[in-house]
């Protein structure tokens, strides 16, 4: 099964050149800080932290860093528990998203990763998952895609088909 955390490492942020390009220097130093207050287990500190990024969220006029700053709180918040504050930020991003397919897709999959496994809402899952296979099998296809591009979302694509068929 393609989880939350493989699809934000391997679909998502495997896939940038540079992962959090976008972010400015500011909203990257909170995403550090959200980063390290988590794995020292500082739980405490960690909504001052979001709500400094999410102002920098609100503040920025490039989609792009929104999205990934909307995708780091997502995580977080998935991370937390918060799955309704997961699917808000998810919601969001992919809105950012607006002209990125493959990012959309992956944000698919990571809101239907929400709803099913921890939401146990499988139809709408299924849905999601459904898109963002479609989407992936696309871009396979595209001739915009080169040739290694292309076998990187086939393998991606065989994952996602079989994700699906066991949850089915």
């Amino acid at each position: 099964m393609i989880t939350f955390e493989d699809a934000y490492w391997f679909m998502w942020l495997a896939r940038s050149l540079e992962p959090y390009r976008h972010l400015s220097f500011t909203a990257n130093q909170f995403r550090e800080s959200i980063e390290a207050a988590w794995a020292a287990g500082n739980i405490a500190i960690i909504p001052n932290l979001i709500n400094g990024i999410n102002q920098i969220s609100r503040g920025s006029t490039d989609p792009i860093e929104r999205a990934e700053i909307q995708l780091v709180c997502a995580r977080i918040y998935f991370e937390l528990g918060d799955y309704v504050n997961s699917l808000t930020q998810l919601d969001a991003a992919y809105r950012s998203y607006v002209s990125d397919t493959h990012n959309q897709a992956v944000v698919s999959w990571m809101k239907g990763y929400v709803l099913w496994a921890k939401l146990g809402n499988i139809a709408e899952a299924l849905e999601l998952w459904q898109h963002s296979l479609e989407t992936f099998e696309m871009l396979a296809k595209s001739q915009q895609v080169l040739r290694q591009g292309a076998d990187w979302y086939q393998d991606w694509c065989e994952e996602m088909s079989d994700s699906i068929a066991a949850v089915i």
